[in-house]
């Protein structure tokens, strides 16, 4: 007699995105997701680590698109699918900001949003070029990854993060990809951008979009009541 399949009958649920509004329904992970999950966990590689979570939404919840939605999107749902198989709180340890002390707090992954969606992806570099930014995706972080890894400081990360967002440049009505640009194209037409320029674009990189939390908690050994903005996806785990 064969071994039954168990949870063939998977409850199904619902999950909002905060940003456009549409519902999308996924099932709990079952093992086998889970241990890829774990096993990309071990590995301590950053690529195997988002390559699972991908994989997991794709068994999960097949309607996701994953390349059209941002990263914080997807950090979203994951979270979501997260809460209905394992549970929907996640502890934490974080330091109370008196006295330092490493606190263990739980955080409510149902109450987690996301901050930072734009009105305006374009920017008006003069009167006759615009330029058309883009919300990086994690094919981008994937295609990018060890470049990202191997950047030392934050200026240099917003700069290669800049550079994954150009989407395309309106000049006189022509509109020209950046998709079909050199590297050394790319760089040069940022390299000629005054500081009033270069600001605008560093503006929308700096309030791209993130899953957010609002912790609050009294601190075990001196019971100062810290309140912490946890945002993107490390700060969840």
């Amino acid at each position: 007699m064969a071994l039954p399949r168990i949870n063939d009958d998977k409850p199904i649920y619902e999950v909002t995105l905060p940003t456009n509004k549409k519902t999308y329904r996924y099932r709990p992970f079952l093992v086998k997701e889970q241990r890829n999950i774990l096993l990309a966990s071990e590995s301590e590689s950053a690529r195997e680590g988002v390559m699972a979570m991908l994989s997991c939404i794709e068994s999960c919840a097949p309607d996701v698109k994953i390349e059209d939605m941002s990263t914080a999107e997807v950090d979203y749902i994951f979270l979501q699918i997260r809460g209905k198989s394992v549970g929907e709180k996640s502890n934490i340890s974080t330091k109370c900001s008196q006295c330092e002390t490493e606190n263990s707090v739980s955080i409510d992954l149902t109450e987690v949003d996301i901050s930072g969606y734009q009105e305006n992806d374009i920017i008006e570099l003069s009167d006759k070029i615009k330029l058309k930014l883009k919300y990086p995706t994690y094919a981008d972080t994937i295609k990018n990854i060890e470049d990202i890894q191997s950047e030392e400081t934050a200026s240099g990360l917003i700069f290669k993060t800049l550079k994954i967002a150009l989407h395309s440049l309106e000049v006189d009505e022509e509109l020209i990809m950046f998709s079909d640009e050199s590297e050394e194209e790319i760089d040069a037409f940022l390299n000629s951008l005054n500081s009033d320029q270069l600001e605008k674009c560093l503006t929308f990189i700096r309030d791209l979009p993130k899953i957010n939390y609002d912790l609050k908690f009294d601190c075990k050994k001196c019971n100062h009541k810290n309140e912490v903005k946890l945002e993107g996806f490390q700060d969840f785990f």
